[in-house]
């Protein structure tokens, strides 16, 4: 079998696509192979959605921004990315799991990340006020004064499947007033 040749002299790698047609794998300038991931690959199906609080100056306390996959939906949630921060202060950054829509009094929006695609099934809000923490918690930790908090972190996500209501609601709690915000990225299927 004949072989085309890379610089090096080692093999080139590919395949015949379904139209039968001889195709090499894609590498990028440095000559890594290059995937596309599945996170990608479902926001540019239109699937993928974000909401924040936006950048909010507030007091020292406790402020949530709640995700909630409705039982009558008809869609699963995969939230694979909560980032939080602040600049007043430290803070702590808090996940928890509920079975209730807290509907927290502001409205988060979600954007869908291809513009001009669908509307998200999940409900959205998040509280100005200092709340106390509801639900189970799942993961905490301490994060840095303008530093941000990346959860559920090391490409773990946390599913909300379909057919029962379960929402994700991240808290972050500061030590001192000053800027804060909190943006949940999650996929719809």
């Amino acid at each position: 079998m004949t072989a085309y040749l890379n610089s090096d002299g080692s093999g080139l790698v590919g395949a015949l696509n379904p139209s039968l047609v001889g195709q090499a794998l894609r590498v990028d300038n440095a000559g890594n192979l290059s995937v596309q991931d599945f996170v990608r690959a479902a926001i540019m199906r239109g699937k993928g959605f974000i909401a924040t609080t936006g950048l909010l100056n507030l007091a020292a306390g406790t402020y949530p921004l709640s995700i909630f996959n409705p039982a009558n939906s008809g869609k699963s949630l995969l939230i694979h990315s909560v980032r939080m921060s602040s600049g007043g202060s430290s803070i702590n950054a808090q996940l928890n799991l509920v079975t209730t829509n807290p509907s927290f009094a502001s409205a988060a929006s979600p954007a869908n990340a291809r513009p001009g695609s669908g509307s998200s099934a999940a409900s959205a809000t998040f509280a100005s006020t200092n709340q106390a923490p509801a639900g189970t918690i799942i993961q905490i930790e301490q994060g840095a004064q303008n530093v941000v908090s990346e959860q559920p972190g090391s490409g773990a996500a946390i599913l909300l499947p379909a057919g029962s209501a379960n929402g994700l609601v991240a808290y972050i709690t500061t030590f001192a007033t000053g800027y804060l915000a909190i943006t949940a990225s999650w996929l719809e299927f």
